[in-house]
């Protein structure tokens, strides 16, 4: 249905002469101005515009673009009828407007690709067709000669592994070519075209932000390449490197994108390639970085393209000073003449090691041995490798110390094993001589000659018995049974006697530091550190001094440890015993703790007070330090493990009730050395015990099943041909389930702790032992309420 033409002006003329306002004249003027107006914009169209009757099919009107566009006059357009626009029907067109596109011929022959708008109304009664042509003949060859290409571009690209995609950036339309999907797993069926989110849903989520903020900058002109790397999600779920490119082919006037071609390519296997690479980088860039050498990368010229943190070390540059630097500033005594000619030397396969000195920053110099050698890629580098001969002087000297140190300790045991080896025996012997000595001396009268010979004999004895002991002590093999202490108690309580070892003239100093954990250490081995160091301190102070003894906890961190490779870095407490006496020098030093080395004469000491201070110390896990200088003094620190979470138990005075001499208790004696068993005998029996000796486990089980229920104590040596004495003890219990035990041994503290009997509540008597000695671990053991199995 056709609608009247007109302008708002028209209308408002047909309205005032409907009402009579205006003239016919006034009427016209205003007709032809609109009719003027609309035929210049009629004529200025770049359109071709022509106007048909409907009535009759001819051209009734056309502007000047019709005649440019075809080539044709005036006459001969207005001779044309609708048939020239080449479409059925078009007469008959009532209802909307037409558009088609399609070939039209020119008056010289050619044609011309072209698009047209029909569109009927009516003039007045008459009805009219309105045809405008648009010359759509280049958009149309660009769009031939673009599929054109894009054929021959995809027949290249299905020959080779991209995948294509082009993308319509208004709609979001996107197409995908058969590799492209296969890439990802998929087959074209299964990723959907008009799905906007279709690529973006393949995409890796960690890569997704970046790779469409890459994309956007692109598509809005921001970024002039589009050539990305990102990972997609393959549809069996393992991510796929893509290299994406692409390129916009349509923009809009103002610059924004229409219509966008790309390729992906698989780079997963380049990735994997690339990524081992770095692997390889980075190992060799952490060996060259954790060497002890310093490494050089350097040109051809000389100069320095990388260095490591053992030359920055070493020289005392940092890194970014270094790179960039001319090898001969660092040279301290080469000229830049002579380091050219090195260079050459390189080249030339005459030169791979030479020595020579740099400079540090701070102007030093110091020896450096220089290995070179030319790699001949990236045209050309060289890779340097150098050492600072100080440091293997210093090696040097730490090896030495090291080896001195063991040869030290390899001595050191070998009098261990030694004193190990004879302890048994020797304490055995001791055994027999002090007791039968002190069995003699009960039954001759003090003032007879006699009784002195064996009052000397039973001193000699005793001080053999010391000496045993400290050689064992130095040994580490001394029998002990550790506890946990408060070492400022201890320490504090020993002040007195202390005291009166080193004379009034000799000021003692007590220095305890403050909370400090319980260590573990036998009792009597604290007794012996501090009595050795002391006593040693005196004899160094000759007359009028100070002694001064300290705790604290003290770490000993890893450069201390570097230079002293005995002690093992970490937390201890330390026992420190200075004095201000005539000190010592370095020669003497080195052999304190040897055993028998000793400055004094031969009636002042054995040499063995310090060499045993030492095994007490490395038996219980801890480090001696001593400094000393002739005039200055000595200082002594001691290092003990202790540990934090222990608590010092409180001593249950009801357990232990020593109710003195108890006449008529039966002991059961075992010992396979008959002279022992003896003498030992014999001692109880003064002592008013009721005795049964055996001399072997057997013999002891024996004695046992006669005497059922009237033994109170079982006295054992700890290692016998046949059974050891806790397991007999064992065997005896089914007997005399209420006797108490008490074990004795020569034997070293090794051998004895294997045997189980240095546990906590068992009693032990280490050999040789006095009277008193023996009484006591007598009374202990059967007044101890503990309970008598072991």
């Amino acid at each position: 249905m056709f609608e009247k033409p007109g302008s708002e002006e028209l209308k408002k003329v047909m309205k005032h002469l409907d009402e009579g306002h205006i003239g016919t004249d006034e009427c016209r003027d205003i007709l032809e101005t609109v009719l003027l107006y609309h035929r210049i914009l009629f004529d200025s169209s770049s359109d071709a515009v022509l106007v048909f009757s409907l009535r009759d099919g001819r051209v009734r009107d056309l502007n000047s673009a019709m005649l440019d566009m075809f080539g044709y006059d005036r006459d001969e357009v207005l001779s044309m009828t609708a048939d020239f626009l080449g479409e059925d029907n078009l007469l008959a067109l009532n209802e909307k407007p037409l558009c088609i596109e399609k070939w039209l011929p020119r008056k010289d022959g050619s044609s011309l690709w072209v698009e047209i708008t029909v569109n009927g109304v009516v003039l007045g009664t008459e009805p009219f067709l309105f045809a405008v042509i648009r010359d759509t003949d280049a958009h149309k060859m660009a769009e031939t000669d673009l599929k054109s290409q894009r054929d021959r571009l995809e027949y290249i690209v299905e020959g080779t592994s991209l995948g294509t995609w082009e993308w319509n950036v208004q709609t979001g339309e996107t197409i995908f070519n058969e590799q492209w999907a296969t890439i990802v797993g998929y087959t074209l069926d299964e990723l959907s075209p008009t799905d906007v989110n279709t690529w973006k849903n393949l995409v890796y989520p960690e890569d997704l932000e970046r790779t469409v903020g890459e994309l956007t900058a692109y598509t809005t002109g921001e970024s002039d390449v589009y050539d990305i790397e990102f990972r997609m999600v393959h549809k069996d779920g393992h991510p796929v490197w893509i290299q994406d490119r692409g390129k916009v082919v349509s923009r809009t006037i103002d610059g924004k994108a229409l219509w966008m071609y790309g390729t992906h390519q698989d780079i997963s296997e380049r990735k994997r390639n690339e990524e081992a690479l770095l692997r390889e980088d980075k190992k060799y860039k952490s060996i060259l970085q954790t060497s002890v050498d310093g490494y050089w990368l350097a040109d051809l010229s000389g100069k320095l393209l990388e260095v490591n943190d053992a030359y920055c070390r070493m020289s005392g540059y940092s890194a970014e000073e270094l790179v960039g630097m001319e090898i001969a500033r660092l040279e301290g005594t080469m000229t830049f003449q002579e380091v050219s000619r090195k260079i050459d030397e390189v080249l030339n396969n005459e030169l791979s090691r030479f020595n020579t000195k740099h400079r540090k920053k701070d102007g030093t110099l110091y020896d450096v041995e220089v290995s070179v050698q030319f790699l001949d890629i990236e045209e050309g580098k060289l890779v340097m490798f150098l050492r600072d001969r100080s440091i293997q002087t210093e090696a040097a000297r730490q090896n030495k110390l090291l080896q001195d140190q063991l040869l030290q300790a390899q001595r050191l045991e070998s009098v261990g094993r030694l004193a190990g080896g004879v302890a048994h025996d020797f304490n055995n012997m001791l055994s027999v001589i002090i007791g039968n000595a002190e069995l003699a001396l009960d039954e001759i009268s003090s003032g007879s000659s006699t009784h002195g010979y064996l009052t000397e004999i039973f001193k000699a004895a005793r001080r053999s018995s010391d000496i045993t002991r400290q050689l064992l002590g130095f040994a580490r093999k001394q029998t002990i049974k550790p506890k946990l202490l408060d070492l400022n108690d201890t320490v504090g309580n020993m002040l007195n006697m202390i005291q009166r070892l080193i004379g009034e003239n000799i000021s003692l100093s007590w220095m305890p530091g403050s909370d400090l954990p319980p260590i573990r250490i036998d009792p009597s081995q604290l007794d012996q550190i501090l009595v050795n160091l002391c006593i040693n301190s005196r004899d160094a102070i000759g007359n009028v001094g100070r002694i001064t003894i300290e705790t604290a906890m003290e770490r000993i961190d890893p450069y201390f440890s570097k230079r002293h490779p005995e002690f093992v870095p970490g937390e201890y407490i330390r026992l420190s015993v200075s004095d201000d006496g005539s000190g010592m020098d370095r020669e003497t030093l080195e052999k304190i703790f040897e055993p028998f080395f000793t400055t004094k004469g031969l009636e002042k000491g054995t040499g063995l007070g310090l060499a045993t201070v030492y095994g007490i110390i490395k038996q219980n896990g801890g480090f001696i330090n001593v400094y000393s200088e002739p005039g200055v003094g000595t200082s002594f620190k001691i290092y003990l493990l202790y540990d934090k979470s222990s608590r010092i138990a409180a001593i249950d005075s009801d357990k232990l009730r020593i109710r003195g001499d108890r006449a008529g208790e039966t002991i059961l004696l075992v010992e396979d050395e008959p002279s022992i068993l003896k003498t030992t005998s014999l001692m109880l029996k003064a002592m008013g015990y009721s005795v049964l000796g055996a001399g072997s486990p057997e013999e002891a089980l024996t004695l046992a099943r006669e005497n059922r229920g009237r033994i109170d104590l079982l006295i054992s040596d700890v290692i016998m041909p046949e059974v050891n004495g806790l397991d007999l003890a064992k065997s005896l219990q089914s007997v005399c389930p209420d006797m108490k035990q008490l074990f004795m041994s020569g034997y070293t503290a090794n051998v004895v702790a294997s045997h189980d009997i240095l546990e906590e509540g068992i009693h032990f008597l280490p050999k040789p032992f006095n009277k008193d000695d023996l009484f006591t671990k007598v009374r202990e053991a059967l007044d101890f309420s503990g309970g008598g199995s072991p």
